[in-house]
């Protein structure tokens, strides 16, 4: 079990190194979502509220699960990922085969579209679920458009990669040192190819695929671990 949550302690910390790559690319959106907050809170466009909400129901499901991590277990974790992974698998089906609303806007976002993201997002502390491959699928569910649907999902892990990285910094459950710096340096660079290659990705391939493997890929890590 100790190993189970060094697992999660330190796949946290890594995203302090993947938050500034998504502020980079994404930086006319979040000085967008900043001047919503500090200027005109009262006008705050449609994207604003889903990213608050999304960020505060996150973190509540999210903050308990790290509290508790010694206390999931290896195996319940791995029977947590193969499930999700099913079920992200078929959110990718259903959009390949273009029975998924693909017609909704950003502006049209609702307080339960927030929750539900932010639902997805919150489970991904747990290791071997994708952060991006969840919220890129509920995402994806609601109807959202490719480009949106991985927008979305990166500038919702802004505040929740520097809230979970601060958590474990806080925490002692990561020390700093030579080896972890230089994992969050490579962490940035990864990230900041990743991102840019999505990008691209998302502009040519249905974002059903990127969900189905994703999902196929976690529920097949969580069948292995289960059975080891």
């Amino acid at each position: 079990q100790g190993t189970f949550a060094e697992a999660v302690h330190f796949a946290l910390w890594l995203h302090i190194g993947t938050a500034p790559t998504a502020i980079i690319v994404f930086r006319r959106e979040v000085g967008s979502v900043l001047e919503d907050v500090f200027i005109r809170p009262r006008n705050m466009t449609a994207q604003t509220r889903f990213l608050l909400v999304a960020t505060l129901v996150s973190g509540a499901l999210g903050l308990p699960i790290l509290i508790f991590v010694q206390e999931i277990g290896m195996f319940a974790g791995s029977v947590s990922m193969a499930v999700i992974g099913l079920l992200m698998a078929l959110t990718g089906l259903i959009q390949l085969k273009g029975q998924a609303r693909t017609n909704r806007s950003v502006e049209g976002l609702k307080v339960i579209d927030g929750v539900i993201a932010g639902l997805a997002q919150g489970l991904a502390v747990l290791p071997g679920l994708s952060r991006s491959g969840l919220t890129i699928a509920s995402l994806v569910g609601m109807g959202l458009g490719r480009r949106d649907a991985l927008t979305l999902s990166f500038l919702m892990g802004v505040p929740a990669s520097i809230g979970a990285s601060a958590y474990v910094l806080m925490s002692s459950a990561v020390t700093i040192s030579a080896n972890t710096i230089l994992a969050s340096v490579i962490a940035f660079l990864t990230g900041m190819v990743t991102i840019k290659v999505m990008l691209v990705f998302a502009q040519r391939v249905n974002m059903g695929w990127f969900v189905l493997v994703t999902g196929l890929l976690m529920a097949g890590g969580g069948v292995l671990n289960t059975l080891a």
